[in-house]
């Protein structure tokens, strides 16, 4: 499984763009996180979108399609539940691959 992983910090814009690139162009699965109203478009252009709930206020979280409450609560959802998520896709799909 590859997976692709872009940090940003200033320009929005730009992680918009390389979310939407690598979604279509790259044909990966793509998971953005964000935390603020000027995260929204990267969270709606990702497959997955998480919106962390804070001082920025709800946007994110109201865009997105899983919500947490603090940024260490990541671990437990991308470790734990992303596991069992592909657990239970594979026996849907019949695959032996786990």
């Amino acid at each position: 499984m590859d997976h692709f992983l872009v940090f940003g910090f200033h320009n929005f814009e730009l992680i918009l763009q390389v979310t939407s690139l690598v979604k279509k162009g790259a044909r990966k699965i793509t998971l953005s996180i964000g935390d603020g109203a000027n995260d929204v478009s990267m969270i709606q252009a990702a497959h997955i979108g998480i919106g962390i709930s804070g001082l920025e206020g709800m946007q994110a979280v109201m865009a997105s399609d899983f919500a947490i409450a603090q940024f260490r609560f990541l671990t437990d959802l991308l470790l734990v539940h992303g596991r069992w998520s592909y657990l239970r896709i594979c026996k849907v799909c019949g695959s032996t691959k786990f």
